[in-house]
């Protein structure tokens, strides 16, 4: 289990997904708790996040949810497994690879090549 303290509330934390590292990042953009491989072995899924206020995410609920692929500001190359994927390259020159499944690709700002290939993709440039 992983357990917020008191001024942390659900709305302070975003989670995001890095290689198959699962990162609960607070938005401060300072503080950030990663649990290696979440998405390489179910065994490494912690069972329950809980926040003071008495909220609780499980880890089916995150992963129902969909967790984002997320790149940096620079020029990133994202690959997706095979599940359905949501990738977000955010700036810099990416190249978003889906893999296999049902993928969201979505670009952001920069020259970006996104790649669907198997599955039926959804795929967004940005600005």
């Amino acid at each position: 289990e992983l357990v917020f303290g008191a001024d942390i509330k659900e709305s302070d934390i975003q989670v995001l997904r890095s290689g198959n590292d699962m990162v609960f990042r607070h938005i401060n953009g300072q503080d950030s708790v990663t649990v290696k491989d979440w998405f390489g072995d179910q065994l490494n899924w912690i069972e329950q996040i809980t926040f003071a206020s008495g909220v609780k995410w499980t880890a089916e609920q995150l992963m129902k949810q969909g967790v984002p692929l997320v790149g940096s500001e620079l020029g990133d190359t994202l690959r997706g497994g095979n599940v359905d994927d949501w990738m977000q390259g955010n700036g810099g020159n990416d190249s978003l690879y889906g893999g296999n499944g049902n993928d969201l690709i979505e670009g952001g700002a920069g020259d970006d090549g996104l790649f669907g290939e198997e599955g039926n993709d959804t795929l967004r440039g940005g600005a």
